[in-house]
C-alpha cells in the first residue's frame, strides 16, 4: 500500500521511472517478482490514464534488466572500494612502522591520528617520502599537519 502511495505522489511522468525503480528495490528477489510486475502494471495504467505518460514507461523486462545492471555495477564498485580500503590500510600500517623505526613509537602513535584523515594513496605516498626526508618526528608531524590544514 505504501509503495502505491509513494508512486501516486510523483509529480511528473519523468519522475515515475526512477521512483518505480526505487520501489522495485524495496521488494527484491524472485519470490517478489510478481509483486514488482503488478506494481509496474498498476503504475503504468495509473500514469497513462492521468497524464498520458505511457511512453515514459520502460517495459517491466527493461526495468528488471536495468535493476540487474545497476546491481552488477554497484557490486563491482563496492569490490573496488573494499580493495582500495585494504590497500590504504596496508600503506597506513607500513608508514607507521617506518616512522616507528626512524623516530620511535611515540611519533608513530601520534602519526596514527593524523593518518586517519588521509584518504588518497598520493597523500600516503607523500608521507612515506617525508619519513625519509625529515630529520625529526616533530618535523614529520608538522608537514603532516600542513596536509590536514589544506
Amino acid at each position: 500500500m505504501a509503495a502505491t502511495i509513494r508512486l501516486q505522489r510523483s509529480a511528473t511522468p519523468d519522475e515515475i521511472g526512477p521512483r518505480l525503480l526505487a520501489e522495485a528495490r524495496r521488494f527484491p528477489g524472485p519470490a517478489r517478482r510478481a509483486f514488482r510486475q503488478a506494481l509496474h502494471a498498476w503504475a503504468k495504467a495509473l500514469w497513462a490514464n492521468e497524464m498520458g505518460a505511457e511512453a515514459a514507461f520502460s517495459s517491466f523486462e527493461e526495468l528488471e534488466q536495468e535493476e540487474q545492471e545497476m546491481a552488477t555495477i554497484l557490486q563491482a564498485r563496492w569490490a573496488d572500494l573494499r580493495t582500495e580500503e585494504r590497500e590504504l590500510g596496508r600503506a597506513d600500517e607500513r608508514i607507521r612502522h617506518q616512522a616507528a623505526l626512524k623516530f620511535g613509537s611515540g611519533t608513530a602513535d601520534r602519526l596514527a591520528d593524523h593518518l586517519a584523515g588521509l584518504t588518497t594513496r598520493a597523500d600516503l605516498d607523500r608521507v612515506g617520502n617525508w619519513i625519509i626526508e625529515c630529520e625529526s618526528g616533530d618535523e614529520l608531524l608538522s608537514r603532516l599537519h600542513s596536509i590536514a590544514s589544506t
